[in-house]
């Protein structure tokens, strides 16, 4: 987490005088760390969590980066009736597990954010499961590949991810249509930056609007290019701003967009108003009808060619 540093100044703070070599805090973030402490210093390192979360969001204030993510969901967000108590225990319930103990402090606090919202089927079991083989939730990477019109794969840490659009369904889309996104999807993944056209996979970035995880496990994630990517069209790159795109391609609105994907209603029961509200541009295309944009067009034109 961006408060790493202001947690491990606590954790040294109460580690004792002791070598390094003996010190279960010299290691950044390490649950041993937290099993040496008592309570009270317990309570001091989730309060370090905290006052790097809130300091953090002062500088985003001040700098208007929270600006861009107005809408964004936070995914660490607790009730208001949580205590310290509550994070310690679900976190002292995580380490009584020898599985759990290579999972790191800020990682089991995002678990414990997840518990005490309960407030989804699958992420805080997905996400665990991805924290204990040495995971990390990808927030950007390379596009190598798709498996279906609404499932495309992402490489980050060197693992392929299979990551499912959000609010996207291949149900009702005509063979038609299909034929037509798999030929632009194949530009996506064939094609990346630069002047030249060349087979660099596209660079990208997930973000996470509603949900984490779908019932299948798989990552539920917007896939954002560059606006200053280019794509190969009748063996010439062009770059994405002289179609008439301004600002990132969400892939997950593009496809939507131009129906190659159906509008999928489907909610997990548990959802709160949160992350439901996470959806609400997507919720949009339920009454929108689908049309070619200009990049969709370009690419069936240069293919027909």
């Amino acid at each position: 987490m961006k408060s790493a540093l202001i947690t491990l100044m606590f954790a040294f703070m109460f580690a004792g005088q002791v070598s390094a070599s003996e010190n279960p805090c010299s290691k950044l973030m390490a649950s041993d760390c937290w099993s040496s402490f008592g309570i009270l210093e317990k309570i001091a390192l989730i309060q370090g969590i905290s006052l790097g979360q809130s300091v953090q969001s002062i500088q985003g204030d001040i700098s208007g980066s929270n600006n861009s993510t107005l809408f964004q969901r936070d995914h660490v967000a607790v009730p208001d009736s949580t205590t310290y108590g509550d994070v310690i225990d679900y976190i002292d319930k995580l380490y009584s597990f020898p599985v759990n103990r290579s999972i790191t402090l800020d990682k089991a606090f995002v678990l414990a954010t997840l518990y005490l919202r309960d407030d989804d089927s699958n992420d805080r079991i997905n996400l665990l499961t991805l924290y204990r083989d040495g995971k990390n939730l990808p927030t950007s990477g390379i596009l190598t590949g798709y498996k279906d019109l609404n499932v495309l794969t992402v490489e980050a840490y060197g693992v392929p991810f299979d990551v499912v659009l959000p609010r996207s369904s291949t149900l009702g889309v005509s063979p038609e249509t299909r034929a037509k996104g798999q030929n632009v999807l194949e530009k996506f993944v064939t094609y990346g930056f630069g002047d030249a056209c060349s087979d660099e996979p596209y660079y990208v970035r997930l973000e996470y609007p509603g949900d984490l995880f779908d019932s299948k496990g798989r990552l539920r994630a917007e896939i954002k290019l560059s606006q200053y990517a280019s794509i190969c069209l009748s063996n010439k790159s062009v770059n994405f701003s002289s179609l008439n795109i301004f600002g990132d391609i969400n892939l997950g609105m593009f496809m939507l967009r131009n129906g190659f994907v159906s509008y999928d209603s489907e909610d997990d029961p548990m959802w709160s108003k949160d992350v439901k509200d996470g959806f609400r541009f997507y919720d949009m295309f339920k009454d929108i009808k689908p049309k070619l944009d200009t990049v969709s067009s370009a690419i069936l034109m240069s293919l027909s060619n």
